[in-house]
C-alpha cells in the first residue's frame, strides 16, 4: 500500500510488561492497522489485534500438602490478548530511510486471568520509540 495518505498495514510483535506485584508478561501478537496523515509528516493511526501471553506472577505460590506448606514452580501461565491501540507519529520527509517517531496509547484484555473471579483483566500501555524501514539494513 504505497497511497501517501491512506496506509492499511499489518504488525508483528514480541514485547515485555512489567505490573507491580501482579505479574511480568511477554506478548507475541499481531496488529492490522490504518494509518491517516494528517499534515508534512504527521499521522494518526488505529489498529487491532490479539496474540499469544505469557504470565509470570510477581509473587511466590505455595500449595497446602500433608499440613506443611511447600513453595510451588511456577513458570507461569499461557493466555489470550486482544485489545486495540491509538496512536500519532511523525516520519521524516526527506530523508532516504525515513525514520518514524511516535506515540501509541494501547489498551487490551488479557484472558483468562483469573478464572474464578476476575476471567479478564483490562491493561493499558504507552508506547513511545522509533520505527526504522527494514530497507534501511540492506547493503
Amino acid at each position: 500500500n504505497r497511497h501517501p495518505a491512506n496506509q492499511w498495514f499489518q504488525t508483528a510483535k514480541l514485547g515485555f510488561s512489567y505490573h507491580q506485584y501482579v505479574q511480568s508478561a511477554i506478548q507475541l501478537y499481531t496488529e492490522a492497522g490504518y494509518r491517516r496523515a494528517i499534515w508534512k509528516g504527521t499521522a494518526a493511526e488505529f489498529r487491532l489485534g490479539a496474540g499469544y501471553l505469557h504470565a509470570i506472577p510477581d509473587t511466590e505460590i505455595f500449595t497446602l500438602k500433608d499440613g506443611q506448606y511447600e513453595k510451588k514452580t511456577n513458570l507461569g501461565r499461557p493466555q489470550v490478548m486482544a485489545g486495540a491501540t491509538l496512536g500519532l507519529s511523525y516520519t521524516q520527509q526527506k530523508a532516504a530511510n525515513p525514520l518514524r517517531f511516535f506515540v501509541d496509547y494501547q489498551f487490551y484484555m488479557q484472558m483468562p486471568f483469573v478464572k474464578s473471579y476476575v476471567p479478564l483483566l483490562p491493561n493499558t500501555l504507552l508506547h513511545a520509540g522509533v520505527g526504522a524501514p527494514f530497507s534501511m539494513f540492506k547493503k
